[in-house]
Order: C-alpha cells, then sequence, then structure tokens
C-alpha cells in the first residue's frame, strides 16, 4: 500500500500527466478524479507485475545455475519423557489443615512468543481473465494484430480437492498443467519461467483465499498446498512438489527446490525447530523436507525476494469441516452438580495428528506454550463454554477456578506418555478433550486454556525440573488468596496443580523442587 502511495503521488505531481488531465474533462473534476484514479491503477497494477516478474527471472536464472550438493543434518529427537512424578492425591491430614502462604522467586521466567506476520506475495497479484491467459502480448502494445477466425474465449475451469475433510475450489486450467522429463538445472528452471507468465495468478489468489477463509496457520497452508498438487499432478510426482513449491513462494514463504536421482524436494524454512526430521542447515537457517528423508540433496539455495519461514504459532483456530467425534462427559468430584458433555471435531484432531512437534531457541519448554496459546476450536466453545457458564455464574474469581481445577483433576484419567503413546507427546486442548487419558502437561495446558477464556486471569505455566519433573500452573487472581505463590513481573501467581488430585487453589505437591521452577509466560 505505501509503494502505491507513492506511486500515485509521484503520478499527481507529474507535469505531462497533470496537463494531459487539464486538457480533459477541464469543467468535469468528478471525471478528472476518475480518469485520475483509473491511470493510477494501471500505472500500479504494471509496477507490482514488473517488480514480481523480475523477482521470478532472477529466481529461474538461480535455479539454472546454483545447485551445490548439501548433506542433511541428523535429527534431534524429541525430549524423553520429562515428566517423572505421578499424579499425587493430596492425604487428608494435609488438605484439612489451614493454607500456608509462601512466595516463591523465580530461578527461570520465559516468554512465550506470539505468531508472526503471515506471510504476503512479494507484490499483489493481479486477476487473469479466461481470454488473457496463454495469450502473448506484443511488444508494442498499440499495435493491433490481425486474427483469422478467431478461436473462442476460453472458459475458466476449477478443480475441487480435500483437505483434513475440508473441500477447497481453484481455478486451475488443463493448459497450465506440465510434466518433467529429466528434472536437470535448465527444466526446472524452464518450468519456473512458464508457471512465472501470470496463468497461475488466479491460482494462487484463491490458494490464499482459502488461506485466509479457514484461518490457516502456516502449517495447515503448506498441507493444503500439498494435497491440491497431489491432486491435480499425482501423489508424491515431481510436478505435484514443484507445484506446491511455487505457489508456496509465490505466497511469500521461504522455500528451496533440491533434488535426488530425478526426483525433487520441496524444503520449507521455519522459525521453529522441529524435532523428528532430519534437516539442512542453508544459509545460517534450517531448513525441513515436506515428504522423504534423502540423507543428500542437490539444494538451489538461493533466496526469493522478500521470503518468510513458516511459523508454527497459532494464534487461531484452524477452520476445518466439522465431523463430530464420539462424545464424552467429565464430572467434578468436590461439586457433583458440575458435569459437561463435548465432542471435538476429528479433521481437527487429524490435522494435530500431522503437526510437528517443535521448540524455540533450543528450548524444549516452549513447545508447552505454543500449544496452550493456541485458542480452542470454535466448536467446541459453543459446545462446551456455554455449559460451564452455566455452573460458574454467580460465583467469585476463586470458586470458579478451583471449580475448574477439580473438574480437571478428577474428570481426566491419568496415564504416562511413554506408555500411550511411546514418547512424550503433548496434546493441544482439544486433544485432552478427544483421547481418554491425558498426563500432567495436558491436564495444565486444558486448564490454563479454561481459566483464561472464562475466568478472564492470566495463567503461567510452572515446570519443576528434575529428579522429581513435573508441569504445573498458577493462576494470577485479582485479589489476594491463601497459599504458595510465585512472583511474576511483580505480580502474584497462585498455585494450581491440576495434577494434584483434591488439592485445592494454593497447594503444591511436596516432593517438587519449588525453590528452582522455571515460568512459561502465556498470551
Amino acid at each position: 500500500m505505501k509503494k502505491a502511495l507513492v506511486i500515485f503521488i509521484s503520478l499527481l505531481s507529474s507535469q505531462s500527466f497533470c496537463h494531459a488531465q487539464n486538457n480533459k474533462d477541464k469543467d468535469d473534476p468528478l471525471a478528472n478524479l476518475g480518469a485520475s484514479y483509473e491511470n493510477f491503477n494501471a500505472y500500479a497494477r504494471k509496477e507490482y507485475e514488473d517488480f514480481r516478474d523480475q523477482a521470478n527471472q532472477e529466481y529461474a536464472e538461480f535455479l539454472r545455475k546454483g545447485w551445490k550438493k548439501f548433506e542433511a543434518k541428523k535429527k534431534k529427537p524429541a525430549p524423553k519423557e520429562p515428566i517423572t512424578v505421578p499424579p499425587q492425591q493430596v492425604s487428608p491430614e494435609k488438605k484439612s489443615q489451614p493454607l500456608k502462604t509462601e512466595a516463591f522467586f523465580l530461578f527461570k521466567l520465559f516468554s512465550s512468543k506470539k505468531k508472526s506476520k503471515t506471510p504476503e506475495p512479494v507484490a499483489p497479484i493481479p486477476e487473469v481473465k479466461p481470454e488473457e491467459q496463454n495469450v502473448e502480448k506484443p511488444a508494442d502494445a498499440k499495435k493491433e494484430i490481425a486474427v483469422e477466425n478467431p478461436k473462442p474465449a476460453p472458459v475458466q475451469q476449477y478443480r475441487a480437492f480435500r483437505f483434513y475433510g475440508t473441500e477447497g475450489k481453484v481455478r486451475f486450467n488443463d493448459s497450465q498443467k506440465y510434466k518433467f522429463t529429466t528434472c536437470n538445472n535448465n527444466e526446472v528452471a524452464d518450468m519456473w519461467t512458464r508457471c512465472s507468465k501470470h496463468d497461475y495468478n488466479n491460482t494462487i489468489i484463491d490458494c490464499l483465499k482459502l488461506r485466509d477463509e479457514h484461518h490457516l496457520c502456516d502449517f495447515a497452508y503448506i498441507e493444503m498446498l500439498r494435497c491440491l498438487g497431489d491432486t491435480i499432478f499425482g501423489k508424491d510426482t515431481n510436478e505435484s512438489e514443484f507445484f506446491t513449491a511455487y505457489i508456496y513462494c509465490q505466497s511469500g514463504y521461504q522455500v528451496r527446490i533440491g533434488r535426488s536421482n530425478d526426483k525433487l524436494y520441496l524444503l520449507y524454512g521455519s522459525e521453529h525447530h522441529i524435532y523428528d526430521k532430519n534437516y539442512y542447515f542453508l544459509d545460517q537457517k534450517s531448513f525441513f523436507l515436506l515428504t522423504g528423508n534423502p540423507s543428500s540433496l542437490s539444494i538451489c539455495d538461493s533466496p526469493f525476494k522478500g521470503e518468510k519461514p513458516l511459523d508454527l504459532c497459532m494464534d487461531k483456530s484452524q477452520d476445518l469441516k466439522y465431523e463430530k467425534a464420539d462424545e464424552r462427559t467429565y464430572r467434578s468430584t468436590k461439586y457433583p452438580d458440575l458435569q459437561v458433555t463435548v465432542s471435538v471435531n476429528k479433521n481437527l484432531i487429524k490435522f494435530y495428528n500431522d503437526y510437528p512437534t517443535s521448540m524455540i531457541d533450543d528450548n524444549f519448554l516452549t513447545r508447552w506454550a505454543m500449544y496452550a496459546n493456541t485458542p480452542l476450536d470454535e466448536s467446541v466453545k459453543q459446545s462446551l463454554y456455554p455449559q460451564l457458564k452455566s455452573h460458574l455464574a454467580g460465583k467469585d474469581e476463586l470458586e470458579q477456578v478451583s471449580m475448574l481445577l477439580d473438574l480437571v483433576q478428577n474428570g481426566f484419567t491419568y496415564e504416562y506418555d511413554d506408555k500411550v503413546w511411546g514418547g512424550d507427546r503433548a496434546f493441544f486442548a482439544e486433544e485432552t478433550l478427544y483421547y481418554p487419558y491425558q498426563d500432567c502437561e495436558d491436564r495444565s495446558i486444558l486448564f490454563s486454556r479454561l481459566v483464561r477464556d472464562l475466568v478472564g486471569l492470566k495463567v503461567v505455566l510452572v515446570f519443576y525440573p528434575a529428579p522429581n519433573a513435573h508441569l504445573s500452573t498458577a493462576v494470577c487472581f485479582n485479589k489476594e488468596v491463601p497459599g504458595d505463590y510465585y512472583i511474576v513481573n511483580n505480580k502474584h501467581f497462585t498455585a494450581c496443580d491440576p495434577t494434584y488430585f483434591d488439592a485445592p487453589v494454593g497447594m503444591q505437591m511436596d516432593i517438587v523442587d519449588t525453590q528452582h521452577a522455571q515460568v512459561i509466560l502465556l498470551e
């Protein structure tokens, strides 16, 4: 927009431009303004097209020349189960005693990271009319070319596809399809040039529209493009991999193309390091494979203008087609009337199952913040939250938190991740409501979401280090409440442990190391 404004101002200040306008419709200022805007639009569009065309031409030349051999870096395994404390039941003796209040100053404090700005194309992409596709423009735009027996204007074709049960449709003509033979430098470069001739404009526009309409995070978007490419060109083909890479790049994302034994691979840059995936270290940045796992690749290690890495944080719930899962009922023990029944979206669970486990700044604690900061799915909010609000209505904030705490403590069945999944696996809040077993990290993530959404209080995650490793939470009340608390940014966060069964607000397990607790701030 800033660039467009500069262009508009420069046009208005041009003597030749103003002279032309003054000689046309002198007595009609509105017509004069309209003509100015039309000229501005045409000029700005050409400026944008020229800029994007130049970027694609330069990248095609990189593809023609700039390939190097790289060895894959060994994957970083997801951390072994860091939780070692079994679930605890508060003793009747301790529960009957008055709460002691003790303040704890923090050993370490970690801030959660907000979602970075969603990437955008290097320049606005204009719509292309069907009759403008596959038409070579004459060198002299004013020169008219006589055409005998002109062909009828082509009809816009569409390609439908599905991703995580969700229907999508984009403009794509059969004339846009292509076929690789050798995948050598020249063929890849020529194919990039062919795709850059504006025939793909409408396809890119429609893909970006689907991304925005369905609130897709960066990872969901690249998965959507992969599904579209497989639908058009066939699964795991060079054509599908190249198509995904091209659309992903034109959408503003950081991408590299690799090759091994005439097989093409898409590599995407990520702001976060992803566990359990081999990666390539290119220009001091980590790139991960979308498909496959070759030990080495020839890669065109050249950037595209304005590219941005994929961000695994999610600031919106993914709007995927709703497919109802089996209902589950959860009950509180201390508050017998507190009972809720909820069902989640199975398509969202499928997406979360594919979502890669990652960390920020080489700190495995940050992954918990990424899960906890993800908003709850709208379908769950609409069914679960009215039930909970009816029980919380009229209660003060301490009792509201106490009710939610007891519900999470006693309404779910505890089990270790390594027993259920064979290794550590954190849950998004919906997964905790879907799967039959949860551990302390899953309960803490769900509890933190419920308190923030329903009571409106700030919550932090509290990690107690080894040898008795454990994850819990602490809540910042608006008034002083009894019990242990942590001083975080000069505010009191009172301990609330979703895995310390029947423990009230303010009570911590005796076996955890409270003096060296590490706190993760949440949004």
